[in-house]
């Protein structure tokens, strides 16, 4: 993150403290794990856009191997209770050109997921049953 996008971060901070600086550091590089992880392009070659929906798992994804089992702790820690939350952070950075969106992104996008810290907990436990079965998350099916 180069100094710019830092002051940026610090002027949403300013206008609105609910969530802090390390928050958005966060969301802005699980924003780019999810943009990489996801396959970018259609049959065609022609770039696809992530949606909320795909931003949010993505996010969470990131905070599971960023911080493993105290990822839920981490997320409370920041204010991020609900999937609107993140989504919060994202539309600020929008905002603020950190980001951008289509034209039918909406913030609503990112609802869905009304306790984050608890789902956080269910993607952990599974990714540690799935560890001690010997299956990757493609072969478990996932949840959300």
């Amino acid at each position: 993150m180069d100094k710019n996008e830092e002051k940026a971060l610090y002027g949403i901070v300013s206008r609105d403290p609910k969530y802090p600086v390390a928050a958005y550091k966060f969301v802005s590089a699980g924003v780019q794990y999810t943009v990489h992880s996801h396959q970018r392009t259609d049959k065609q070659g022609v770039e696809r856009h992530v949606t909320g929906q795909e931003l949010l798992r993505g996010i969470l994804e990131f905070a599971a191997l960023q911080y493993g089992f105290l990822a839920p702790d981490v997320l409370e820690y920041w204010n991020f209770r609900s999937g609107r939350d993140i989504g919060n952070t994202v539309y600020a950075m929008i905002g603020a050109g950190l980001l951008s969106a289509g034209p039918n992104d909406r913030l609503e996008d990112f609802d869905g997921i009304d306790d984050l810290v608890g789902a956080m907990s269910r993607i952990l436990m599974r990714k540690k049953m799935n560890a001690e079965k010997g299956l990757d998350e493609h072969e478990s099916g996932g949840e959300q």
